[in-house]
């Protein structure tokens, strides 16, 4: 397998991960399962950030302060009126 390929592999099961502990984020009331959850966010942030070469803050930034709600497929529509 590619180099590229993999990398591209492990970077959608990274996503998946986030997109399961942001999921228990949301509806997890038990604090040792918001405790796992936050630690699967964080290490995921942290493999994100090794992957990339890129400040872990960056991922903190957008996965926990821009991205905080629910998990769902996003649907941007643009216009322009003129």
């Amino acid at each position: 397998m590619e180099e590229k390929q993999m990398n591209r592999n492990i970077l959608e099961y990274l996503k998946r991960i986030q997109a399961m502990a942001k999921t228990g984020l949301t509806y997890s009331e038990n604090p040792y399962d918001i405790e796992r959850y936050e630690e699967m966010r964080d290490s995921t942030n942290e493999l994100l950030a090794q992957l990339s070469n890129a400040p872990l803050e960056t991922f903190k930034f957008h996965f926990e302060e821009l991205d905080n709600d629910y998990p769902t497929p996003k649907v941007d529509v643009r216009g322009l009126v003129m």
